[in-house]
């Protein structure tokens, strides 16, 4: 049994012996303050089970969705009423579906800036990557499926569209003077 050392046997052990809670978190008491044992969390095996299931995922959003079913325990009523939109960047992705004017990616890479307080370079040695956290291989805001050339021959076809754009833009103005 653990115990505090400032106030004896923790009750919510007692109370855990005894059955009557299934869902508390295994603490270790030092000095009076609780720490808390991650890998000792019942539902901590299920999720990284969870996690293992998902790892077909191949879009930045399908990652979202997972980490949002992670963080509300699978359940999916949770991720509905969901009141992060203030502190969580992938809250408006919380269902998997796009949202105009967000990028998933960049949402990606704010909640892992977020995660490791702000610093780029622990984001790049982030440890998560034993199955515990589905943003993961998207934490440098790209997308790890596509390769570099996949990547330049979009980039090439967007700027051609856009020239392409421009182009018609101009014609269009040009014929608009001569006819005015």
């Amino acid at each position: 049994m653990l115990t505090s050392a400032k106030s004896g046997p923790n009750p919510l052990d007692r109370e855990r012996l005894r059955g009557k809670l299934t869902n508390t978190v295994s603490h270790v008491s030092i000095l009076g303050f609780a720490y808390k044992n991650v890998c000792d969390e019942p539902n901590y095996h299920m999720r990284k089970q969870m996690l293992k299931k998902d790892e077909q995922m191949n879009t930045p959003l399908q990652a979202i969705r997972s980490k949002c079913r992670w963080c509300c325990l699978d359940q999916l009523k949770e991720i509905e009423l969901c009141r992060s939109e203030k502190s969580c960047p992938v809250w408006p992705l919380r269902f998997g579906k796009s949202v105009k004017g967000i990028s998933p990616l960049k949402a990606i890479r704010t909640k892992c800036l977020d995660c490791v307080g702000d610093s780029p370079s622990e984001v790049k040695v982030c440890d998560q990557a034993d199955g515990i956290c589905a943003l993961w291989p998207f934490r440098f805001g790209t997308n790890p499926n596509y390769s570099d050339a996949t990547r330049e021959a979009c980039r090439q076809r967007r700027l051609n569209s856009l020239r392409k754009m421009a182009k018609l833009r101009a014609d269009s103005d040009s014929n608009r003077t001569r006819a005015g």
